[in-house]
């Protein structure tokens, strides 16, 4: 008899927890009940604002496979409030304003700038994007983008006074988000032709919630691996198998 399961994750964002919980319990949305603990605006438990949204996903039966079933652009509706496009307007100029403090205080050579595509998209639920360019922005980025995810978790909070509500703001450093999620893509297609060659799983190093998911997405379409997410926390990394 198949019994509930249910699994608790945290991220940076609501629809990058499911995607982890979906991969987590190899179950598609529709089979699976959703709860927002906590959105990244929302303080925890101890008073505390965190950078990830927290979600409780309970799945209604328990997967017959031994290894992770695909998931294929499930659809879902976000909790996150969709912005007007005046909101991403005023967003956009209180973050570049921001941010621009931000790399004065920090005393370097740089300068930010607005993605006129992501204030004027249709897509109420993508980013507003900014992009700094300059020189010696290494420190900015740190080691696979933490100091980069920082940087825009605390420019989000800074935004977010201003505004009312949590912004979305996404922040690029000379391409470097572009740059690594190619360079993610190209690494997960080959590693998928060595997993079918050899018939062996491979695992990744280590990767924060936002690398796991283009790896995922990469490689979802292909019927001839799964792939799964596995570890804690700063361990938790993505294994690809050959398709049974």
């Amino acid at each position: 008899m198949n019994s509930i399961r249910s699994v608790e994750i945290s991220a940076t964002t609501v629809d990058e927890a499911i995607d982890l919980a979906l991969d987590q319990l190899g179950l598609s949305i529709d089979d699976v009940e959703v709860e927002v603990l906590r959105q990244p605006d929302e303080p925890d438990e101890h008073g505390f604002v965190t950078d990830e949204a927290l979600i409780s996903v309970s799945a209604r039966s328990a997967p017959a496979l031994q290894r992770p079933a695909r998931v294929r652009g499930a659809q879902r509706s976000s909790s996150r409030r969709e912005l007007t496009p005046g909101e991403r307007m005023h967003i956009s100029q209180v973050g570049q304003e921001a941010l621009s403090d931000l790399l004065h205080h920090l005393g370097l050579i740089a300068s930010s700038r607005v993605d006129p595509a992501s204030v004027n998209t249709a897509q109420a639920d993508a980013p507003v994007v900014l992009e700094v360019e300059g020189e010696d922005l290494g420190v900015l980025i740190g080691k696979r983008g933490e100091n980069l995810d920082a940087l825009q978790y605390i420019l989000n909070l800074m935004v977010q006074k201003w505004v009312g509500t949590w912004p979305n703001v996404s922040v690029d450093v000379a391409g470097y988000r572009a740059r690594r999620e190619e360079v993610l893509d190209q690494l997960a297609k080959r590693m998928v032709r060595r997993v079918v060659e050899t018939q062996q799983p491979f695992t990744f190093e280590p990767m924060p919630p936002r690398e796991r998911r283009i790896v995922h997405l990469a490689i979802q379409d292909d019927d001839r691996v799964v792939t799964e997410s596995l570890g804690e926390g700063d361990e938790r990394r993505v294994v690809i198998y050959p398709a049974e």
